[in-house]
């Protein structure tokens, strides 16, 4: 019998075996890639820690000693260089953050992220926080401003000698920073004031609506006026504070405001409740934003020394609003000062800390410090004051967006500030914010250096009060 041979099948399995080890060496490769390039770009970011670095600006040498935790400890020999000093070593570690927070202040991160940012940059430009810096800077005394530009041109010293070697954020959105000014500091001031008391409009809208709904005396259970004094330390572990017993809730007497460890708790008897609203439940406080001081006299501590401690109950980010370091100003014949504790990056001194004779803390009390005005217009575009009709000042402001058009924006200025009726949904009023900062360049205040420098409280007490966003 007469057989034929028959080629073998080619294996196709081991071809794409072959093909499938490739595709992930090559992923793998790319990745290591990646991961090696983020990771050099990032060390050559980190700051230097020991050596000698020379930099154009300053007088005489500063000492810069980082301790374990990373903290540094500045010394310079008069206070320009130490200032000087001050903005280089933070721009060492934040300036990062130090970009992105006065983007945020004066809304231009749409610039470097997108379009997402919008919403956020119309709200600041609407909020002027640019011309009420610069206004402000002019109103500031001549020693202040030396302070604010010894500590930008140390910022400015670190840039300028770190273009290749900048934290690797601006390589990953492929921007480089501007320079720093002045205006960027008291611009960050005004944001952290913003942080701290800004939104109250929406409160005094919210309970406009609901005395739209309710009688005057209903509102004004849902917005009691009380003070700490309503509830003394320790009520809640006598019992004091314990909310209605479910028996009790369709009690008509029963009180409709109950005051608790956590806030301000209230239900409407289902009586008292109004066509229209649903079941009126509401909860104010949760675990709400704020600030508490705490002072034990010497008397009670181990040392006979009085103990200061602040929290300040801001909201918890990576990295920090706030940046530990110590300010010294050391030599022959140099004036005592000797600050440590807690700056913000991007503005000069120690906000909150201690020297060799006091120590301080600071306390949000969440005053309001805002108002809304209905301003009344014409068809000319003018609007009424006591003093008959006035033509609004118009801000042209231009928002730049990557990867996008510019947006123009306009925003007309009442003698009561901005109008911002854009920014509430459904308003059709023409509503202008007013607000210390906006409309009186003498409220921003940098009282530090002398609290920093202060030999007592008889001396430095009142300076406190007078920082930025006072009413």
């Amino acid at each position: 019998m007469a057989t034929t041979a028959v080629p073998p099948t080619p294996r196709r399995s081991g071809t794409l075996v072959r093909v499938i080890g490739a595709l992930f060496v090559l992923i793998v490769a790319l990745v290591l890639g990646v991961v090696g390039w983020f990771c050099l770009h990032a060390h050559r970011a980190l700051p230097q820690t020991d050596g000698h670095v020379r930099v154009e600006g300053l007088a005489a040498p500063a000492v810069v000693i980082r301790d374990a935790q990373g903290v540094p400890h500045i010394r310079a020999s008069n206070l320009h260089d130490l200032m000087f000093a001050q903005g280089y070593v933070t721009a060492q570690d934040r300036l990062w953050q130090m970009d992105t927070l006065r983007r945020a202040a004066f809304g231009d991160l749409s610039e470097i992220i997108g379009p997402r940012m919008l919403e956020h940059d119309r709200e600041q430009r609407f909020l002027l926080f640019r011309s009420t810096s610069e206004r402000a800077w002019n109103a500031l005394p001549p020693a202040t401003r030396d302070y604010f530009q010894a500590y930008a041109a140390g910022v400015n010293a670190f840039i300028a000698s770190h273009g290749s070697h900048l934290p690797v954020e601006f390589r990953l959105l492929r921007y480089a920073p501007r320079p720093w000014t002045p205006n960027d500091s008291l611009g960050l001031g005004l944001f952290l004031h913003q942080m701290l008391t800004h939104g109250q409009y929406r409160r005094q809208l919210a309970r406009e609506k609901i005395l739209a709904k309710l009688d005057p005396e209903l509102t004004s259970d849902l917005y009691p006026n009380f003070s700490l004094h309503d509830h003394p330390p320790g009520a809640e572990a006598r019992g004091l504070d314990q909310e209605p017993d479910e028996e009790d809730e369709d009690d008509d007497d029963a009180p409709p405001i109950v005051r608790t460890t956590l806030g301000i708790y209230g239900r409407l008897p289902p009586k008292q409740q109004k066509p229209g609203l649903g079941t009126l439940e509401w909860f104010s406080g949760g675990f709400p934003g704020g600030s508490n001081n705490w002072v034990v006299s010497g008397a009670h501590t181990v040392s006979g020394k009085p103990l200061l401690s602040n929290d300040m109950h801001l909201q918890q980010q990576m990295p920090s609003l706030w940046y530990e370091a110590q300010l010294e100003i050391t030599g022959a014949g140099a004036a005592s000062f000797d600050v440590a504790g807690f700056t913000l990056p991007g503005m000069p001194f120690v906000l909150v800390g201690h020297n060799q004779r006091i120590a301080w803390g600071v306390t949000n009390l969440g005053a309001d410090v805002e108002d809304l005005f209905i301003e009344n217009f014409n068809a000319q575009g003018e609007y009424q004051t006591p003093e008959g009709w006035k033509q609004p000042e118009i801000r042209h402001e231009t928002i730049h967006v990557r990867g996008e058009a510019d947006v123009p924006l306009d925003v007309v200025v009442t003698r009561h500030g901005p109008v911002i009726s854009e920014l509430i949904p459904g308003e059709t009023r023409k509503l202008a914010l007013a607000c210390a900062p906006l409309r009186d360049p003498a409220f921003v205040s940098y009282p530090f250096f002398e609290l920093d420098a202060a030999q007592n409280w008889t001396t430095s007490g009142a300076r406190l009060p007078r920082w930025v966003g006072r009413r």
